[in-house]
């Protein structure tokens, strides 16, 4: 360090103005690469800055000194560095300076420095010169919010978090180069090669993609095709002939039986018809529900007995069925997927309250079928809730599915905040109606002591509740407010100011709150729900294709069977491996079923594995070897080069090798 970036640092002027003339002011140091000018910003030298300001210039960066050295360190990224707030507005306002400067090595800019040291008022005088800034990062990706918790200023993250800095923007970054990735590779190979490739735990990439929620990249359409191939299991029909084929299973029950038996025909493991199956069991089931609930012809008044009625039977059997799937098909647990489990409780419900009653007589026993009848009745309604998630498959209702359901979340929160005020309301109504002055004993109850009090009638909270519940529907008007008995005259007055306070608040504010709330969810889903319903009709044909062929109550039957098979055959060891196997092989599953039925689409000259028990070898000889792994299933090396040509990188050395083993 020469004598020069010593006067700086300690800010000796007067030694500076001697050393002028005989050193230059723009001298380096040889070990940092610093000017003065660079360290009387770094120690706070303000003086001293201003001072050399008027010989240079405030954008002079540093030099390399050493390899590997950071260099093009300006005046402001010391000064930002140390935190020296006044010293950073003087470089600010000096001209030609450039707040987002960045390095050489690194790409470091001034609000870098300053975030990972905690300084937060530099931070403030940064952005208010540039808002942008805080979305910048550097060459390894990284903004000022990661360098900030990187190292642990808590501090700096609330300001940026709070000045807009995008916390999920590295997310949204690497899920848009995975789509990018995905795009390239689709357009090399056939979309199966790599989505039916696997992990090193053996998991398809398909899966991998699902489970992890890469929304974006599963909604590329490039897999929504093949998911489209998956989906119709190589069978090109028109559509008027698979609505056809629907209302053939719909309207004859033996049709829908023979096809949701796993009876090795082509049908069998055809997504679509599977879901057709369990389609066509859910209507059927509602029907059975309107039986028993709604409609029933063996009616409550006329029993004798609560032991189950044919009609019933055959409802506790599709109960029992919905629950067998439920353990072993996979599925959805969440949104609409709930109400399967919903249903599921309330059928067991309904069926503890029926049992209850057959042990009952006359009135308690008919009390019994009115409370199963109300579970029912409940479960009927979810049923018809869950048609919502059968519709989920097709584009014209799968997307209003999405919108239905973020808005069912609105609303559960505008009920909390509006059940905070009624039941504040209700109880302060409820002390309003209270009595107070007591009646004569002798009066008659009917004819009063002509004060008006024959006959009253004094709410209670429950009553209190319901009024105001209802009078948000308009139903309830002041003027027809019970009248206030046994209180002080000007009670009345209190009652109208009260409920007239209470629909301001609850109609006026409140559901035009909800309203408004309500308008702008469904502005900001309408854009996401496109891609938001790609992704779940993904995880639909997923799980339809792993879902055993037969629906409730089908597949008692046909897993009493199997399972009878699978002893037999293993003596009794059903849980090995080997019996597992034969269990999802007798039901027509298969961990390959994917990458077969989208053969057919993308392989004209696919044979399939067996026919009849007898296996048949393709021509492929790829699929004889399993799927194979993802980092093998396609040249990477090739996908990378055109990804950075995409993106403008032309340099060699920007291109990292890919790792084949």
């Amino acid at each position: 360090m020469t004598p020069l970036h010593l006067a700086a640092k300690h800010g000796h002027i007067e030694v500076l103005e001697v050393l002028k003339d005989k050193l230059e002011l723009t001298t380096s140091s040889s070990t940092s690469g610093f000017t003065a000018l660079h360290v009387a910003a770094h120690f706070g030298q303000t003086n001293t800055v201003r001072e050399l300001l008027n010989k240079l210039t405030a954008t002079v960066a540093s030099v390399v000194a050493r390899d590997n050295q950071e260099h093009g360190l300006t005046p402001l990224h010391l000064a930002a560095q140390s935190g020296h707030q006044g010293l950073v507005r003087v470089l600010l306002n000096s001209p030609g300076v450039q707040a987002d400067a960045a390095t050489v090595l690194h790409g470091s800019i001034p609000l870098h420095l300053a975030a990972q040291n905690g300084h937060t008022a530099v931070i403030s005088l940064l952005l208010s010169k540039d808002t942008n800034l805080i979305h910048v990062a550097d060459k390894h990706g990284k903004t000022g919010l990661h360098l900030a918790a990187k190292h642990g200023q808590l501090d700096m993250i609330a300001l940026l978090l709070g000045q807009g800095a995008e916390i999920n923007a590295v997310d949204e970054f690497c899920e848009q180069m995975a789509t990018d990735l995905m795009a390239i590779a689709a357009s090399e190979n056939s979309p199966r090669v790599l989505l039916t490739s696997v992990d090193r735990l053996g998991l398809p990439f398909l899966d991998v993609l699902i489970d992890c929620g890469q929304k974006e990249v599963v909604s590329h359409p490039t897999i929504q095709k093949y998911l489209s191939d998956v989906w119709m299991g190589g069978i090109n029909w028109k559509t008027w002939k698979i609505f056809f084929f629907f209302l053939a299973f719909t309207i004859c029950p033996p049709v829908w039986l023979v096809l949701s038996l796993p009876l090795r025909h082509r049908y069998c493991n055809v997504p679509i018809f599977k879901f057709m199956s369990y389609l066509v069991s859910h209507v059927y089931f509602i029907g059975f529900l309107v039986a028993v609930a709604a409609i029933p012809p063996y009616r409550i008044v006329d029993a004798e007995s609560a032991v189950p009625n044919p009609i019933e039977w055959m409802l506790l059997l599709w109960f029992s069925g919905l629950l067998v799937a439920e353990l072993t098909n996979p599925g959805d647990r969440n949104g609409l997927g709930l109400i399967k489990l919903l249903i599921l409780f309330l059928g067991v419900a309904a069926t503890v309250t029926q049992v209850v009653g057959v042990f009952l007589e006359g009135n308690d026993m008919r009390t019994c079928l009115y409370i199963r009848n109300q579970f029912l009745g409940i479960s009927l309604t979810l049923c018809f809730v869950q048609i919502l998630d059968f519709l989920s498959f097709h584009h014209l209702f799968g997307p209003w599915a999405i919108i239905i359901g973020s808005l069912v979340i609105d609303l559960v929160k505008f009920v909390v905040i509006l059940a905070v005020f009624m039941f504040g309301f209700t109880f302060y109504i409820a002390a309003i109606y209270q009595q107070v002055y007591p009646f004569d004993e002798d009066a008659s109850e009917t004819l009063g002591q002509g004060n008006g009090n024959a006959n009253a009638i004094y709410l209670k909270v429950y009553d209190v509740f319901e009024l105001l519940f209802f009078s948000l529907f308009g139903l309830v008007d002041p003027e027809n407010l019970p009248p206030v008995h046994s209180t002080p005259n000007w009670s009345r007055t209190i009652i109208k100011v009260v409920f007239g306070l209470y629909l301001l608040i609850s109609v006026i504010v409140l559901i035009n709150l909800l309203i408004a709330m309500m308008s702008d969810t469904y502005q900001r889903i309408q854009a996401q729900s496109d891609t938001e319903w790609k992704f779940g009709r993904a995880k639909l044909i997923r799980n339809m294709n792993k879902t055993s062929s037969t629906p409730s109550p089908i597949n008692l039957l046909v897993k009493l069977i199997i399972y009878l098979k699978v002893l037999i055959k293993h003596k009794g060891k059903v849980c090995t491996a080997s019996g597992q196997q034969l269990v999802d092989n007798e039901e027509g599953l298969n961990s390959n079923k994917m990458n077969a039925d989208a053969d057919h689409s993308y392989n004209s000259n696919a044979l399939p594995t067996s026919i009849k028990g007898t296996r048949v070898a393709p021509d492929d000889k790829n699929v004889l070897a399993g799927p194979e792994r993802v980092e093998k299933a396609i040249n990477w090396r090739s996908v990378v080069r055109k990804y950075y040509a995409n993106k403008g990188i032309e340099n060699e050395n920007d291109i990292q090798e890919v790792d084949d083993s």
